[in-house]
């Protein structure tokens, strides 16, 4: 009796240890600012690519911004508009093809994207991985357009469009669009996959993360990578500037 008794407190105090391990003390993040709406399809976003990427075997890092929230206080950036992961060619290469198959709709060509729309209209909290095709580029209702228009405006030169080869969009409850932007692993990130992948949690997601995360921020963002550019004015629930930002 005593030594089951024994075994029964071990098991509590283990289970304790777990709980408190991954429970997320967040020491940054500023409610009286953060868009609700914005950080549940954030992460709804994560947790669709990073599932996806999983089961089809594709290898990837969570970048830029979202890298900085997860390494700077583990948390999505407040004020950050959109989510940013870099990809192998070989994971290009699978979406690829993935979007060449016409029994695929969960990944699709832009030029695909207005057919496939009114085959099926965009559902309420429905995700879809949009694939650049060549220079055309479209709006989320699948029409062809020449001007940066919404989160399915993907391509465009001046937004990162040399690099971009994809986006993973949400259609939330309101109808509004969010997106994780696709970014291949260009010249100076390949030596970022050559040391390694690890697995990281961010809000509460499982991902994957850099193992030198922190030197691809110093490259990106410079020594003070890791002070917020902005703060929460909580008095007016707005973001404001950080004007301590540039003097270190």
């Amino acid at each position: 009796m005593i030594c089951l008794s024994f075994i029964i407190s071990l098991l509590i105090i283990f289970i304790l240890i777990v709980i408190l391990n991954n429970i997320n003390i967040e020491n940054y993040k500023d409610y009286e600012c953060v868009d609700l709406d914005k950080e549940y399809a954030f992460r709804t976003l994560l947790s669709y690519w990073s599932r996806f990427a999983e089961k089809h075997d594709m290898k990837y890092s969570i970048a830029y911004g979202t890298l900085l929230g997860y390494e700077r206080d583990n948390e999505f950036i407040g004020w950050d508009g959109d989510m940013d992961a870099i990809v192998e060619q070989e994971t290009i290469d699978k979406l690829i093809k993935q979007a060449n198959n016409p029994e695929e709709h969960r990944v699709i060509f832009t030029k695909d994207l207005k057919q496939e729309l009114e085959r099926a209209p965009w559902k309420p909290n429905e995700v879809k991985i949009i694939i650049i095709f060549e220079d055309y580029y479209v709006d989320c209702d699948g029409n062809k357009i020449e001007t940066y228009t919404d989160s399915c405006s993907l391509g465009m030169p001046k937004w990162g469009g040399s690099e971009l080869y994809g986006r993973v969009v949400i259609n939330n409850m309101n109808n509004n669009k969010y997106h994780l932007d696709l970014y291949g692993n260009y010249d100076n990130h390949w030596k970022y996959f050559q040391n390694g992948l690890k697995t990281c949690v961010l809000e509460s997601v499982v991902t994957k993360c850099f193992n030198s995360g922190k030197l691809l921020l110093k490259q990106e963002y410079g020594d003070n990578w890791s002070m917020p550019i902005k703060l929460c004015d909580k008095k007016n629930k707005k973001w404001i500037d950080n004007i301590n930002y540039n003097k270190i």
